[in-house]
């Protein structure tokens, strides 16, 4: 499975042959039809893996920080900085690899529904620590909040920003204005006036 995630998002998911896999991971192709059927299966495979093992650990230490932080303003700037961090790291390329795989396999819709899904449970993890009741907008629900980041905070948000020349600093600093807004007025006036 590491074998087949490094070539997929080296060379692209159409690129890449069972073949080229099999090599790279010292196995036959054979033993990778075996196991995994077919390249959609070994796909699937892998990158249910991959989100399972890192993204876990992952989520474990912003929720960490997160919870650690007394000041709801100072949690927008981790959870910017995370959003940052994590399309820093190979996300950006593994998100785009499985929603643009260019197959109309079922499976692979099955594992763009099953990312999307945790996704939203994990913006919605976050969006309790960020927005309590006493902070939160009184005419969105954490759910609403947690649908919007995550259509918001997406691979084809972020590609698209990059592609017309935002820098990373830029997303980061957006993220956080974005996330702003969820914010009740009146105790944002309150912080504002406390200063």
């Amino acid at each position: 499975m590491d074998a087949a995630l490094s070539l997929f998002m080296r060379q692209g998911f159409q690129n890449t042959s069972v073949r080229q896999v099999a090599e790279c991971a010292e196995v036959s192709e054979q033993t990778i039809y075996n196991i995994f059927e077919d390249k959609i299966g070994l796909l699937r495979d892998s990158t249910a893996h991959y989100v399972e093992v890192q993204g876990s650990d992952a989520d474990a230490g912003l929720l960490d920080a997160l919870r650690s932080e007394p000041n709801p303003l100072k949690r927008i700037r981790i959870a910017a900085r995370d959003s940052r961090e994590t399309w820093e790291s190979t996300a950006l390329e593994l998100e785009l690899m499985v929603f643009h795989a260019n197959s109309s396999d079922p499976r692979l819709k099955d594992l763009e529904r099953m990312g999307r899904q945790y996704k939203l449970e994990g913006a919605l993890a976050v969006c309790e620590l960020l927005f309590p009741d006493e902070v939160r907008r009184p005419d969105l629900s954490l759910e609403q909040i947690a649908e919007l980041v995550t259509a918001i905070d997406s691979a084809a948000t972020v590609t698209s920003l990059m592609e017309t020349g935002w820098t990373m600093d830029q997303w980061e600093g957006w993220v956080a204005d974005f996330l702003n807004h969820f914010f009740d007025p009146t105790w944002l006036n309150e912080q504002g006036s406390a200063r």
